[in-house]
C-alpha cells in the first residue's frame, strides 16, 4: 500500500515504481545533493517482524559492504517517523524480467549480461557475501546495456544463519514460507534442501538465469512447488542444443558446469565462472551475433545481415571442416585434441602410483606430436574419480578424444586394456590389450604407447629402453613413486622424492628419468622450500648433466638443465636455449612452457611470455599452480586485475595452492585492496614470504613500527630479498640494496625478478640499482 506522505527524511517521493509483500520502492530525488534515487521502505505490516526487518537492514549493510559497477549503490540507510528506508541508485532501465518479456536475446547480448552478472558476484563473494536470490526480477538493465545486481536482502555475511520467508517481485516463481531460502525455481539444490549456501550456490543461480535467457524457459520448471524442487534435486535439465542448435559449445558446457548438482563439481565461486565467460566473450569477439531460436522474429533488414553473416560463418566453418577432415601430406588422419583419463588399477590400492604413472607417461609421449592438442596431467587428473562418463569429461575439456585404460594384476602377471573413444559420439577408434609381468611397467608402458602411437600413426616414434640394466623395473617403480610426491609441490613431497630418485639411481645408475627428477627436486627446494640455491646449484646441476648424458633426447633432462640455468645460475641465455630444446622435442610439454614464460617474463619480454602463458594454459586449464604461474607472469607486467582473476582462480582450484595467498595478497596491495590483502594473509603460515608481505603491507598502511618488526624478523633470519622489499616500502633505501647485494651473492632465487618486481619499482631511479641487475644479468 502507497505511504501517504510525499517525502522521506531528505528524499522527496516522486511515484511509486515496484511493490512486494515487505514494502514498496519510489523514485525520489535527494534534495540534500540534488539527485535522482531510489528508495525502499518496509511495510508497516512487515515491520512488525523483527526477522523481517533484520533482513531490510541486513540489505543494506551487505550490498554498502563493497562497490562493483555491477551492484546497485547504496547511498544510506536510516529509519523516519517509524518508516526504515534504504536510500539506492536509482537505475533507469528494465528488469531482465521484462527483458525476456519481449523476445529472445542474442548470445552476444547473453553472454553480455551474464559476464556482468558474474563480475558482480565475484566481488561479492570475494568479499565473504553469498546473494543468495539470484534471479531475473533482480538484475535490472539499464539503457546503455549496463547490468545492476539488485536485493541483497536475503545475502548470508561470514555464514550469519538466518531462517526467513521470502518476498518477490516475480510472481511467476515466489517462494514459500518457511526456512529455504531463495526463489524457488533459482535456487541451488543445497538451498531447496535446506543446506547452508555458499558461493557455489550463486553459481548454481546464474547458470539458471543463463539457461532461460538462451533456452526461453526454466530448466526445472514444475507443475507444483514440489515437483520444482524433485525436478531440482534429482532431474537434469533438458539439452539446451534442443533449442538453440547454433549454440557455441563452450556456452553449453558453462551452463552444464553451472548446473551440477553437486557443489564441489560446479564453479566454486563466481570468480572462477568469470575467468572463462571472459575467455568465451574473447572466441567470440570476432564472431557473429546468432539469435536463440525462440527469439522474436528480426527485422528484414537485420534478418539480412544475420543471413550474410551466417553465410560468412559457413563458408569459413566448411573451410576449416575440410582443412581438418583432409590430412596433409604424409600426416594420418587423427583426433586434433586428445585427453588421456587417469587410468584404473584394481585390487592394489597401495600401487596407485602406477596407474598414475603410466598415464602421465602415455601423456608425455602423445605430447611429442605436434599435430595433437594433449591435455596435461594436472587437468586430466582433475576428474580422478570422476562419476562423469568418458564422453562428458570428453565435452567438458572440448576435446574430439579420450583415452581410458584398467589395469588389473592377475597374480605376477598384469593387464592393461586400453580404448580411444570419440566426445563425439562415443565409438570406438581404437582399443587394445596388453600383458607383462607385474614387475615390468616399463614393458607394459612402451606396449601401450607403441600401440597407440601406431594407431595415430604418431611423428615421433616412442623412444622404449634399449638394453636396460638389470635394475631398470626397481629403478622405474621407484621414480613412479617419486613422480606422484614431486607433483604435490610441498616440502615434505619434495624431500620424499628426492629419496626415492637416489634409490632409483642407486639401483640403475644410467637410468636418466629419475636424474632429470633429482635436479627438479634441487631447483624446486629453492623454489618452494626455501632452502639456499648456492647450498643446492653444485648438486642440481651435477644431476641434471648426468641426466642428458644418459637421456639426450629426453624433454625431462633440458627441462631440468634449463632449470639449473634459470634458478641456480642466472644464465638466461642457456636456460633459453634448453627450454626451446624441451620444447622442439615435446610441443605439448607444459612445464617446458610455464617456465619459459617466467623467464620471458622477467626478461620484460612481455608479448612472448604472454604468448607461452597461453600455450601452457591451453594445455592445462585447470591446474592450480599454472594459473598461479599466469597471476604471476601479468603481475610483473604489471597487468593487476588480470594477475587478481588467474590468482582467485588458482586458489579455487586448490586453496592449498603454494603461496597463493602470498601472492594474491601481493596483486591486492597493488590495487590498493589492503584490506582484502589482510584478509589473504590471515591462513597463509608463517614462512618469509608472508612476514614479507606482512611487512609491506604495513607499510603501506602506514604502521611503521609492524613493518619495522617485520624488517629486523627477516633480517635476523636472512631472508635477505624479503627484507629488501620490506625496506623499499619503508624508503628506507640504505638497508634495501645492502639486503639486495647479499641477495644475489647468494643467488636468491627471488632476486631473479628484481628487475620486474613491482616492489622495488621506487628504486629503479638510483644508480645503486642497475649494480643490482648487473649483478643478476638483468642490465
Amino acid at each position: 500500500m502507497p505511504l501517504d506522505r510525499d517525502r522521506i527524511a531528505h528524499y522527496r517521493l516522486v511515484r511509486m515504481v515496484g511493490a512486494g509483500a515487505m514494502g514498496e520502492v519510489y523514485e525520489a530525488v535527494d534534495e540534500h545533493l540534488n539527485r535522482r534515487v531510489a528508495v525502499k521502505v518496509i511495510s508497516s505490516a512487515a515491520s512488525s517482524h523483527p526477522e523481517i526487518r533484520q533482513r531490510f537492514l541486513r540489505e543494506a549493510h551487505a550490498a554498502s559492504a563493497f562497490t562493483h559497477p555491477n551492484i546497485a549503490h547504496i547511498y544510506g540507510a536510516g529509519s523516519d517517523d517509524g518508516i526504515d528506508y534504504i536510500a539506492m541508485e536509482y537505475i533507469d532501465g528494465e528488469t531482465l524480467v521484462h527483458r525476456l518479456a519481449r523476445g529472445g536475446m542474442a548470445i552476444d547480448d547473453i553472454v553480455d549480461v551474464v559476464l556482468q552478472l558474474a563480475d558482480a558476484l565475484a566481488a561479492a563473494h570475494d568479499h565473504g557475501v553469498v546473494h543468495r536470490d539470484v534471479k531475473p526480477a533482480n538484475v535490472m538493465i539499464d539503457a546503455r546495456g549496463q547490468v545492476k545486481m539488485l536485493d541483497f536482502g536475503l545475502a548470508r555475511i561470514e555464514a550469519a544463519p538466518v531462517t526467513l520467508q521470502e518476498d518477490t517481485l516475480d510472481q511467476r516463481s515466489s517462494t514459500n514460507p518457511g526456512t529455504i531460502l531463495g526463489t524457488t525455481s533459482y535456487m541451488s539444490p543445497e538451498q531447496a534442501l535446506g543446506e547452508a549456501a555458499a558461493a557455489a550456490s550463486d553459481v548454481f543461480s546464474i547458470g539458471v538465469v543463463l539457461y532461460e535467457m538462451i533456452a526461453g524457459r526454466l530448466p526445472f520448471a514444475g507443475k507444483t512447488t514440489a515437483d520444482t524442487l524433485h525436478r531440482l534435486t534429482a532431474l537434469e535439465p533438458e539439452p539446451l542444443a534442443r533449442f538453440n542448435y547454433d549454440l557455441p559449445a563452450e556456452l553449453e558446457r558453462i551452463v552444464r558446469k553451472c548446473l551440477e548438482k553437486t557443489a564441489a563439481r560446479r564453479y566454486r565461486s563466481a570468480g572462477e565462472l568469470l575467468v572463462d565467460l571472459k575467455a568465451l566473450a574473447r572466441d567470440r569477439s570476432s564472431g557473429s551475433r546468432l539469435a536463440p531460436r525462440w527469439a522474436a522474429p528480426p527485422p528484414r533488414t537485420r534478418r539480412a545481415i544475420v543471413l550474410v553473416a551466417a553465410a560468412v560463418v559457413a563458408v569459413i566453418a566448411i573451410g576449416a571442416f575440410l582443412r581438418r577432415a583432409t590430412p596433409s601430406a604424409g600426416s594420418a588422419e587423427v583426433p586434433r585434441s586428445i585427453a588421456v583419463l587417469p587410468f584404473n588399477i584394481a585390487g592394489m590400492s597401495d600401487s596407485e602410483y602406477v596407474a598414475d604413472g603410466i598415464t602421465e607417461s602415455l601423456i608425455n609421449a602423445l605430447a611429442e606430436d605436434p599435430r595433437i592438442h594433449v591435455m596435461a596431467r594436472s587437468t586430466v587428473f582433475h576428474f580422478k574419480g570422476s562419476a562423469l562418463t568418458p564422453q562428458q569429461v570428453g565435452r567438458a575439456l572440448s576435446v574430439d578424444a579420450i583415452v581410458t585404460a584398467d589395469l588389473q594384476p592377475h597374480g605376477d602377471r598384469l593387464t592393461l586394456a586400453a580404448e580411444l573413444v570419440s566426445t563425439a559420439d562415443g565409438a570406438r577408434l581404437w582399443g587394445d590389450r596388453y600383458e607383462r609381468a607385474t614387475s615390468d611397467l616399463i614393458g607394459i608402458q612402451d606396449d601401450l604407447i607403441g600401440g597407440i602411437g601406431r594407431a595415430l600413426r604418431l611423428q615421433h616414434a616412442p623412444r622404449g629402453e634399449q638394453a636396460p640394466e638389470a635394475g631398470r623395473a626397481e629403478a622405474h617403480r621407484l621414480y613412479l613413486h617419486a613422480q606422484r610426491a614431486l607433483n604435490e609441490r610441498t616440502r615434505a613431497s619434495i624431500v620424499s622424492a628426492a629419496q626415492d630418485l637416489r634409490r632409483a639411481i642407486a639401483t640403475d645408475p644410467s637410468y636418466a628419468l629419475p636424474y632429470a627428477a633429482l635436479a627438479d627436486t634441487f631447483t624446486l627446494s629453492a623454489r618452494y622450500a626455501g632452502m639456499a640455491t648456492a647450498d643446492l646449484s653444485a648438486r642440481a646441476r651435477d644431476a641434471a648433466m648426468k641426466a642428458l648424458q644418459f637421456g639426450p633426447s629426453l624433454p625431462e633432462a633440458h627441462v631440468a638443465m634449463a632449470s639449473v640455468y634459470d634458478t641456480c645460475d642466472w644464465n638466461w641465455a642457456a636456460a633459453e636455449k634448453e627450454y626451446q630444446k624441451a620444447i622442439a622435442l615435446r610441443p605439448g610439454d607444459v612445464l617446458a612452457h610455464q617456465w619459459y614464460a617466467l623467464l620471458l617474463a622477467r626478461l620484460e619480454r612481455r608479448a612472448e611470455a604472454e604468448r607461452e602463458k597461453q600455450l601452457a594454459l591451453s594445455l592445462d586449464p585447470l591446474s592450480a599452480l599454472l594459473h598461479l604461474f599466469a597471476a604471476n607472469i601479468d603481475y610483473y607486467a604489471g597487468r593487476f586485475d588480470a594477475a587478481a582473476n588467474s590468482c582467485a582462480k588458482a586458489i579455487d582450484l586448490d586453496p592449498r595452492v603454494p603461496l597463493g595467498q602470498v601472492q594474491y595478497a601481493l596483486i591486492l596491495m597493488q590495487q590498493g585492496r589492503y584490506r582484502d590483502a589482510r584478509t589473504a594473509l590471515e591462513s597463509s603460515g608463517s614462512r618469509y614470504e608472508t612476514v614479507a608481505a606482512r611487512g609491506v603491507l604495513d607499510a603501506l598502511e602506514g604502521n611503521t613500527a609492524a613493518a619495522g618488526n617485520a624488517l629486523s624478523s627477516l633480517s635476523a633470519g636472512g631472508a635477505d630479498y624479503e627484507t629488501a622489499v620490506v625496506a623499499a616500502t619503508l624508503h628506507r633505501d640504505d638497508l634495501a640494496f645492502q639486503s639486495l647485494e647479499r641477495a644475489c651473492a647468494k643467488h636468491d632465487v627471488y632476486a631473479g625478478y628484481a628487475k620486474v618486481d613491482p616492489l622495488l619499482t621506487r628504486l629503479h631511479g638510483d644508480r645503486r640499482f642497475l649494480a643490482v641487475l648487473r649483478r643478476a644479468g638483468l642490465s
